[in-house]
């Protein structure tokens, strides 16, 4: 089961911690996105997520994937900053430290505090839910492939197979992958 990260130790790559700071500084949105496209931006509108985000750029472009690890040659410094403090290796440039002040800040804010851990909170419930549904569908499953195996010997008179794939798993689940019930 994953851990929770404590929100005092969020980063900006940190999903909750990058949109609520992109959304609420839309200046800083604009420059980053800037920054990353190379040119002006007239303006941003309707930040609400990095899935949401609107750019008015004219080619109706709306994702952008950037890579921390990936080949870095080609790009501006500021770029190369801004991807080393996202992979938390450095701290430098003026946006990288913006952004790190931000974070800074919202670390401080009980609001966003109180909201990401309900998030965090209704993300571990709807876990154990798919996993006691996956239990669930698994024993049900299991059970009925059994029955289906000890139905198949039965019907065979094969009375000490039975007993035998009731008590040994290993043999039971030769047996099953044999009659291709798994």
């Amino acid at each position: 089961m994953s851990t929770i990260t404590p929100y005092e130790k969020l980063a900006f790559s940190n999903d909750f911690l990058f949109c609520k700071i992109l959304e609420t500084k839309t200046e800083l949105c604009k420059e980053l996105v800037e920054l990353i496209f190379g040119r002006k931006v007239k303006e941003i509108r309707n930040v609400r997520s990095q899935f949401s985000l609107k750019l008015s750029l004219g080619d109706k472009t709306q994702k952008v994937f950037l890579c921390t690890e990936g080949d870095k040659e080609d790009v501006s410094s500021e770029i190369m900053d801004f991807l080393d403090y996202v992979a938390g290796r450095k701290l430098e440039g003026k946006i990288a430290k913006e952004l790190d002040a931000e974070v800074k800040n919202a670390r401080e804010k009980e609001e966003w505090r109180a909201e990401y851990m309900q998030n965090m909170a209704a993300i571990m419930d709807a876990k154990r839910e798919g996993r006691a549904e996956g239990r669930a569908e698994g024993r049900a499953e299991g059970m009925d492939n059994l029955s289906k195996l000890i139905n198949h010997l039965a019907k065979q008179g094969l009375t000490d197979e039975i007993l035998k794939v009731t008590s040994d798993e290993t043999y039971r689940d030769q047996m099953l992958k044999t009659l291709n019930l798994i």
